[in-house]
C-alpha cells in the first residue's frame, strides 16, 4: 500500500528514545480522530533482483498506448446513515477486523454491528496485526502487544477470539530483564535487533491445519522460530542459532516453513544509508520440530523473501537490495527443499516479478539501464517454468511494477518511463495479449480486485470502481470524492470496505453508495472466517 499508515521504523542505537516511541505512535495513533496528509505519493515498490536471460528474442507484442483515464469533475455523492442495518456482531461470522485509533474493532459483511473488541495499552502502547495474522478458521487474529512507557519495551503475542473479542497470551517475546538504558556498543546493538525481530519484523504466519509460526527469544539471546497450536495450547521451538529467525512462511503440505536468518535488522534512517535487513541464509525448518535444513547462504542487505510455491517444496526466491528506481531485483531462482538445490531462473538485475502458480507463468519488468548491467530491450518478459526456452519478450516499454491478481486471472503492469511515476496500466491475460486499463489520475498503485472478479476497486485522492467485462477492466467511476488509501473487498466480493481521511465507510455493487460505519479512521482490514 503506498503512504502506509503502520509504518514502523526501527532506529540505530544512538536515535534518541524519544524519537521511537513517536514513530511507533504514528503507526497507531493513541486516541481521537487522526488526519492524514493529503499529499499524494508513488506508489511504493516491492523488492527485486537481477538476473539476465540467456538471449534476448524479438517481442510478439506491441502494447497498445498507454492514456490515464482524465479526471471528471465529481462531487462527492451524499452518505445514507439508513442503509446499515441495525443489528449486534454477529456470532456465526465471517468478519471484518481492523484496527483504529482506540485499538481493534469488528463489524460484521454489511458494515453492522460495529465493535470496539480491544483498547489500546495504556500510556502510548501498540496493538499490531502483523502480517499474515488472521487463521484459516476458527475466528482467530494473532495480536502484538507492546506496552506503553518504554520504546523498547517487551511485546507480548496473543489471540484475538471472535465474537467475544478475548484477548489471551500467547507468549511474552523477549525478556523483560534486558536493561537498554545501560547497555551501549555492539551490546546494545544487538539488543535492538533482537527486539526488531520479535517486536516490528515478527510477521506471523497461518498453517492450513491453524498452527502459528512466529519469532521469539524465549531460550536465548538471539529470535528463534516457534509454533503454537491453539487446539492444544502447546508451544513447540523449531530452530536455535546466533541470528535472528524472520520472516516465516508454511509450505502449502504444511511440513516445512522456510525463514530468513537475519544479523543486523537495520532500517534506512537517511539517504544512501541501507535498508531492510542483514540476511545471511535461508532455511527450511521441520514443522515436526525434527531439525532445519540450510537452502541458500547470502549476504545482502535488503530483503530474502519466498516469493510463491511452486509445489510443496519449491519456491521462488529474490533478493530486494538497492536503487529501487531501476533494477532492484536481483538472484531469481527455484529453491528446492528436499535436497537444498537452486535453479537460476534470471540471470542479472531487473525491476519487478509476479507469478501465477496455476499455470506456473512468471512474468519480469526488465528496464534497459546500466544498474541493470544486462543491456536487453526494456520491457515484460515471460518465462515459463517447466520450459527450456528463454525468457520471451512479450511488449516493450517500461514498466516499474508487477502484480498477479487470482481473482481477475490476469497480470497488471504499471508502465512508468524513468522510473518516477507511473502513467498508465496494462491488464495481461495468460493469452498474453495486452490490454489497456483506464487508470484514473490520481490513483495510486493497482486496482483491488473482487473475490468473484467483477469488480475493480483504485485508492489515491479519491475512491473509484470500474466493473471487469469479458474485454477487460471498464472505465472507473469516482465513489468517494477524498483521499483513501485503504480499502478492501470481503470475502464473498459483496461488499469494499474502505477508510478514506473522515472514517470508515461500506459500500456495496451495484450502485457504491458509500455509508459510514465510524467516524474514526482504520487500516489493517483482515477479514475472518468463523
Amino acid at each position: 500500500m503506498f503512504r502506509p499508515r503502520h509504518l514502523l521504523i526501527i532506529p540505530s542505537a544512538a536515535l534518541a528514545t524519544a524519537a521511537l516511541a513517536c514513530q511507533l505512535a504514528s503507526g497507531l495513533p493513541s486516541s481521537g480522530r487522526v488526519t492524514p496528509s493529503h499529499e499524494p505519493s508513488t506508489p511504493a515498490r516491492p523488492p527485486t533482483s537481477t538476473i539476465t536471460p540467456s538471449a534476448a528474442p524479438p517481442p510478439s507484442a506491441t502494447p497498445p498506448a498507454l492514456t490515464p483515464t482524465p479526471r471528471a469533475q465529481e462531487t462527492r455523492k451524499p452518505l445514507q446513515a439508513t442503509a446499515i442495518p441495525s443489528r449486534p456482531l454477529s456470532d456465526q461470522g465471517p468478519w471484518w477486523v481492523l484496527t483504529n485509533p482506540e485499538g481493534i474493532a469488528a463489524l460484521n459483511p454489511d458494515g453492522s454491528g460495529f465493535t470496539q473488541l480491544a483498547n489500546l495499552p495504556p500510556r502510548g502502547g501498540l496493538l499490531i496485526l502483523p502480517g499474515r495474522q488472521a487463521a484459516p478458521s476458527g475466528g482467530m487474529l494473532a495480536v502484538m502487544e507492546i506496552p506503553g512507557g518504554d520504546p523498547y519495551a517487551p511485546p507480548t503475542l496473543s489471540l484475538l477470539s471472535l465474537p467475544q473479542g478475548s484477548l489471551e497470551p500467547v507468549a511474552q517475546l523477549v525478556s523483560s530483564s534486558i536493561d537498554y538504558a545501560s547497555l551501549e556498543g555492539q551490546a546494545l546493538q544487538d539488543a535492538l535487533d533482537l527486539w526488531a525481530a520479535v517486536a516490528i519484523d515478527n510477521k506471523v504466519a497461518w498453517s492450513s491445519d491453524g498452527r502459528l509460526a512466529f519469532s521469539a527469544a524465549l531460550h536465548g539471546p538471539s529470535a528463534d522460530l516457534y509454533t503454537f497450536s491453539p487446539a492444544e495450547g502447546q508451544i513447540t521451538r523449531l530452530t536455535s542459532g546466533k541470528t535472528q529467525a524472520v520472516d516465516p512462511v508454511w509450505s502449502p503440505d504444511d511440513r516445512f516453513i522456510v525463514h530468513g536468518a537475519v544479523k543486523r535488522s537495520q532500517y534506512a534512517a537517511g539517504p544512501g544509508e541501507p535498508y531492510g535487513h542483514q540476511y545471511v541464509a535461508l532455511w527450511a525448518a521441520r514443522a515436526d520440530g525434527s531439525g532445519s535444513i540450510k537452502l541458500l547462504d547470502t549476504d545482502i542487505t535488503g530483503f530474502q523473501r519466498v516469493i510463491d510455491w511452486v509445489s510443496d517444496t519449491e519456491f521462488l526466491t529474490d533478493a530486494f537490495t538497492d536503487d529501487p528506481l531501476t533494477c532492484p531485483y536481483q538472484s531469481l531462482m527455484r529453491v528446492n527443499i528436499l535436497d537444498a538445490s537452486l535453479e537460476v531462473l534470471w540471470e542479472g538485475r531487473y525491476s519487478a516479478r509476479a507469478f501465477d502458480p496455476v499455470s506456473r507463468t512468471l512474468l519480469i519488468a526488465y528496464r534497459d539501464h546500466p544498474v541493470c548491467e544486462s543491456g536487453l530491450p526494456s520491457g515484460l518478459y515471460l518465462l515459463e517454468l517447466g520450459s527450456s526456452a528463454a525468457p520471451r519478450l512479450i511488449a516493450e516499454g517500461e514498466f516499474a511494477d508487477l502484480k498477479w491478481d487470482p481473482n481477475a486471472r490476469l497480470f497488471f503492469a504499471a508502465h512508468s518511463p524513468g522510473g518516477l511515476r507511473w502513467d498508465g496500466m496494462l491488464a495481461i491475460p495468460l493469452s498474453l495479449t495486452p490490454i489497456p486499463v483506464p487508470m484514473p489520475d490520481g490513483a495510486a498503485g493497482f486496482p483491488f480486485v473482487s473475490s468473484d472478479g467483477a469488480w475493480l476497486a483504485w485508492v489515491g485522492d479519491r475512491l473509484w470502481i470500474a466493473p471487469m467485462d469479458p474485454d477487460g477492466p471498464q472505465t472507473p467511476q469516482e465513489v468517494y470524492g477524498d483521499w483513501t488509501d485503504v480499502a478492501a473487498w470481503s470475502g464473498d466480493g459483496a461488499t469494499l470496505l474502505f477508510s478514506p481521511i473522515d472514517g470508515l465507510f461500506i459500500a456495496a455493487p451495484p450502485y457504491f453508495i458509500p455509508h459510514m460505519v465510524d467516524n474514526l479512521i482504520a487500516g489493517d482490514f483482515s477479514w475472518v472466517e468463523p
